[in-house]
């Protein structure tokens, strides 16, 4: 397979189980967004922003938003 062609085969996988999905539920199709895991394990992306951040050698304060 050809190295562009990747892609094209990974999205057509993407639909295939989201319509596999939609068919077996019986219930409409509902996207849950760009951020639905990042919102659903919210502890573990701050870690690994820390962690991300304390290893290009910047200190990290977090404070909590109203």
């Amino acid at each position: 397979m050809k190295r562009n062609q990747w892609p094209v085969c990974s999205g057509i996988s993407i639909m295939i189980v989201r319509v596999w999905v939609v068919l077996k539920r019986r219930e409409p199709y509902a996207d849950l967004g760009g951020d639905y895991f990042d919102q659903r394990d919210r502890d573990r992306v701050v870690r690994r922003s820390v962690n991300r951040l304390t290893a290009l050698e910047y200190r990290v304060i977090l404070e909590e938003t109203a």
